[in-house]
């Protein structure tokens, strides 16, 4: 009721705000009149979603819950280890780059003669890995000293007047020395859609020829002119070439490649209707320093198909906590990435909404000591209850859970996730027609410890360990008879707790959850830490091209938070 007067409130206020001409306008959704079956329109959702992120972010947050960054749920650090390992990716990428460079003809006239060039080609780059650091003022400093390559055109030199007969065409070839040095600086932003922008500034760029090659010309005088024009004119235009193709491929190519491949914005995996909430991890703020770089990450969950309706628990407008540190982890592993414990609750509230936060126990675990029959009952009701019912012999019962509301999960212990919600347990006789009602329905307020870990494997895996679990504030609301006992009903609460639902949680959990790739980069020997209000992962990184470009058909098989 609470939260339906919010909604109500909330639409309430969105209709003074279109009175009084807000300028920022949610475009219809492609999902307002149909919703999506099995995620198979996705890529249009996140087009939709991206669209309305960017033109939100051009008014007062206040105004765009998909955008909103004044309460940042989760951060991530970049290490030294990390941007080395970027390293290694550097010269394939330059270098398929090259392949893709076009150069322009040169002419000009010189010495008598006019001339061309044609069909220039850089030919057999190489470069060693670059070195990439840190640098608080300026970004990312890029410095690679060491490049050979050759350079390959056609010429074509004649007489520049009627009276100058000489004439020459063939090809040269110019080598480039090893000496040949790239340095600058990569500056990381953020994009009005949430999304990074990366640019290069030069600090240096020096092409130094070795010698030239020609053939096709035996006239001394246009060969002291066509090697005049490739050591004068020709380094000259490699440079400016090489700047151009560089900033066009890191604004182009490279920003393109981290809106396509970064899973900033994906489904929160639930079932339709609800199958329009994402879960946003567009970035906010960039920081870099001497040791890493910090990225703010937005860590909301909300429901693009109605971008006014959000969770209106406080959480949602709590002030950025002090989060300027680094985790450890930062220091030893590639990527670290803290969230607050606020992200996992603001989704629980979603998953909650859609209604899957219940299921059906239909037996005991084989190894239990518990069996779910009518010989529990015994221990609330009288001995004339079997009688009364009709119940000679052992009847199976059946076991059902239901949250009653959004379960919270709190994070402030040391290595281990506390989850509480209200939750109604109900006992049904099943095969016995005669008896309708519920056997026992009880409502309590249940605290579950678990662990966290890591289990190695390919993929990992992310290990919850249930440490226990307990019912407090125990509320019975239906009996068979009212003549029971209550302090039996605590009991057999306890007794269901230990022999049933523990063990079948246990085996559940037991299964893990995959580490999988996300936009490519699968994460390895991942550490995994709890406490003070945040969850924090470190982990290693290996790069897949091919798992980069299947993101998008993995997001649209989605099955499950």
């Amino acid at each position: 009721g609470a939260r339906e007067g919010a909604r109500s409130e909330g639409a309430a206020a969105a209709a003074g705000a279109a009175a009084a001409d807000v300028r920022w306008r949610a475009p219809p959704s492609p999902l307002a009149t149909s919703p999506l079956e099995e995620l198979r329109n996705w890529n249009e959702v996140r087009s939709w979603a991206h669209a309305w992120a960017t033109q939100a972010s051009e008014v007062e947050r206040e105004a765009a819950p998909g955008r909103n960054c004044s309460a940042t749920g989760a951060r991530m650090w970049l290490s030294q280890k990390g941007l080395d390992y970027f390293a290694d990716g550097v010269p394939p990428a330059i270098v398929q780059g090259i392949k893709d460079m076009e150069f322009p003809g040169l002419e000009g006239v010189d010495g008598g003669f006019k001339w061309q060039l044609r069909n220039i080609k850089m030919l057999n780059f190489s470069m060693p890995k670059p070195l990439l650091e840190f640098s608080a003022e300026r970004g990312i400093y890029a410095h690679t000293e060491g490049i050979k390559f050759e350079v390959s055109a056609d010429y074509d030199v004649r007489g520049a007047s009627w009276w100058n007969p000489l004439y020459s065409a063939g090809s040269v070839l110019a080598r480039f020395r090893n000496s040949s040095t790239i340095a600058g600086y990569v500056s990381v932003g953020v994009k009005p859609d949430g999304f990074p922008r990366v640019g290069f500034k030069f600090k240096t760029l020096q092409m130094d020829l070795l010698d030239v090659s020609i053939s096709g010309s035996f006239v001394s005088s246009l060969l002291n002119l066509i090697t005049y024009i490739f050591q004068s004119r020709l380094e000259e235009e490699i440079e400016e070439t090489m700047r151009g193709t560089a900033n066009l491929y890191v604004k182009d190519t490279v920003n393109k490649f981290l809106k396509d491949s970064l899973p900033l914005i994906t489904p929160l995996g639930l079932d339709p209707p609800y199958n329009t909430t994402v879960k946003d991890f567009t970035l906010c703020g960039v920081t870099i320093s001497n040791e890493s770089m910090a990225v703010s990450l937005r860590g909301g969950i909300y429901d693009i198909a109605v971008p006014d309706v959000a969770d209106p628990e406080p959480s949602i407008a709590e002030p950025l906590r002090a989060l300027g540190w680094a985790p450890q982890a930062s220091t030893t592993s590639m990527l670290a990435v803290s969230m607050q414990d606020r992200v996992f609750n603001d989704a629980m509230f979603f998953v909650h909404r859609s209604g899957t936060l219940r299921t059906v126990i239909w037996k005991s675990p084989p190894d239990s000591q518990v069996a779910l029959t009518t010989a529990l009952l015994s221990r609330i009701y009288p001995p004339s209850f079997r009688e009364r019912f009709r119940l000679r012999r052992p009847r199976p019962l059946s076991l059902w859970l239901q949250a009653l509301d959004a379960p919270t999960l709190g994070l402030s212990k040391e290595g281990v996730i506390q989850a509480t919600a209200t939750v109604a347990l109900t006992l049904k006789v099943e095969k016995v027609p005669w008896i309708k009602q519920a056997a026992l329905s009880l409502e309590a307020a249940f605290t579950a410890n678990l662990g966290v870990g890591i289990k190695d494997g390919d993929p990992q895996k992310i290990q919850l360990k249930l440490k226990d679990i307990h019912a407090t504030s125990v509320k019975v609301v239906r009996t068979l008879t009212p003549d029971y006992s209550f302090n039996g009903v605590i009991a057999l609460l306890d007794l269901i707790l230990s022999g049933v639902v523990t063990p079948v949680l246990r085996d559940s959990l037991s299964k893990g959850y995959l580490l999988d790739a996300v936009g490519g980069f699968m994460p390895l020997n991942t550490s995994v830490a709890v406490g003070g209000g945040d969850l924090e992962v470190g982990t290693d990184i290996a790069f897949n091209a091919e798992g980069a470009d299947d993101d998008a058909a993995n997001a649209a098989k989605a099955t499950g938070p």
